[in-house]
């Protein structure tokens, strides 16, 4: 009897794992799908008719890679990310684009990842804050913002020396991410 109940939980075992993979791979294999469908429609849209304010997008169909760590390598992510640039002449500003397709983050899953705003006056803020010595703080400001729509990872980044208004890299920021999200949302 014990032995017939070890093989009957030994073939449940197998048969559990069995599905569970199954299922675990096709729905991964759908989930990429859609994700790329969607990245391609997104990369389409903003090379053809994405526009902000008096920026111009410099990269058009050209990608740009760099290499990746170890355990990725630079194949996997070939035709499953751009980097678009966008340069303002008059602003001082420059904003850059990176669109990736998820592994992970289905279709309509979305949601923010990280936001953050750099300035030498943080910095020295801080610095001085934690009594740490600083004998030279870049002189560059840069905000950044993270985000998943749509089964895409999407990062924009504002650069610019620091000189000007106070936040004002964080503000362009925020108003290049609002004028993008408005017009992925709208790209169906």
């Amino acid at each position: 009897m014990k032995k017939n109940l070890s093989i009957l939980l030994g073939i449940l075992l197998i048969i559990s794992i069995s599905i569970n993979t199954y299922y675990f791979l096709k729905s991964n294999t759908e989930v990429t799908e859609q994700n790329q469908k969607y990245f391609e429609k997104y990369k389409d849209s903003i090379i053809n008719d994405f526009q902000y304010n008096d920026y111009k997008e410099v990269t058009k169909t050209y990608s740009h890679l760099l290499s990746l760590p170890v355990n990725k390598p630079d194949e996997y992510f070939i035709n499953r990310q751009k980097l678009f640039i966008y340069n303002n002449d008059t602003s001082n500003i420059i904003i850059t684009v990176s669109l990736t397709v998820s592994e992970y983050n289905k279709v309509n899953n979305n949601e923010w990842v990280h936001s953050y705003n750099i300035s030498p006056k943080i910095v020295n803020k801080f610095s001085k804050q934690n009594n740490i010595q600083i004998s030279q703080v870049a002189n560059v400001a840069v905000a950044s913002q993270s985000f998943n729509l749509n089964g895409c990872n999407i990062t924009v980044m504002a650069i610019s020396d620091s000189s000007g208004v106070e936040n004002k890299v964080a503000q362009e920021l925020i108003n290049f991410n609002n004028s993008l999200i408005s017009f992925l949302n709208e790209t169906k």
